[in-house]
């Protein structure tokens, strides 16, 4: 088996992996059992961990991953990736967004997850289903295939690092917000975690037979 099946194998076997991961955690959600046991004990500890200091940090990180935010982000990216003729970064931004709108509005809609008490929330309640976090999934998959992008254009070892510890950072910096602002619990980013980064896999592996892997000029 050459390198790039191997890779497709694995990515095939992770995302199954993620697939049953995460239908296990919306059963208990449903049911109430496993680890949404811990949930309210997470949401109360994190909560009494507020500081005006933290506060702060955690309004900009959860901006960050607004679906709104990243939509605008996103579709500035694109244009600049299709003035240059970057079909791959057209492609991967618009297939891994489409799907991460697809996957939050499913899974809510089909799991009905409340939100942690009003009470608890540091703004306004939002209108939706809490699992799984689509702040979380959203900004995963967005600054996830930036990564990627940019990743595949530098060969520099410790350029990738810091790239890969800057994608860390503020992607468990958004799931961590919306857990410390009260706006989900941990088990709705656990989820969003999961499924950005098997999306995420999936597009890595990916070659769109139609499009040639193009560099941007």
């Amino acid at each position: 088996m050459d390198t790039s099946r191997r890779h497709i194998a694995a990515a095939v076997l992770y995302v199954c992996l993620v697939l049953v991961l995460v239908i296990s955690l919306a059963v208990q959600v449903r049911t109430g059992s496993g680890l949404v046991h811990l949930d309210r004990s997470i949401e109360q500890s994190v909560t009494a961990s507020r500081t005006p200091g933290l506060t702060a940090w955690a309004r900009v990180l959860t901006t960050i991953g607004r679906i709104l935010v990243v939509a605008t982000v996103a579709l500035i990216v694109t244009a600049v990736a299709a003035i240059r003729r970057d079909d791959e970064a057209v492609v991967l931004l618009a297939v891994g967004l489409a799907t991460s709108s697809v996957l939050v509005v499913g899974i809510k809609s089909i799991v009905g997850r409340a939100r942690p008490p009003v009470i608890d929330m540091t703004g306004p309640a939002p209108h939706s289903f809490s699992f799984p976090s689509g702040h979380t999934t959203a900004s995963t998959i967005f600054y996830g295939i930036l990564l990627l992008l940019a990743w595949r254009r530098t060969g520099n070892r410790w350029a990738r690092a810091a790239l890969a510890a800057v994608f860390v950072a503020v992607v468990g910096g958004v799931g961590w917000s919306r857990v410390y602002l009260g706006f989900h619990w941990a088990t709705d980013v656990l989820a969003g975690w999961l499924l950005g980064s098997a999306v995420l896999v999936a597009l890595a592996v990916w070659r769109p037979p139609s499009l040639g892997r193009r560099q941007p000029t």
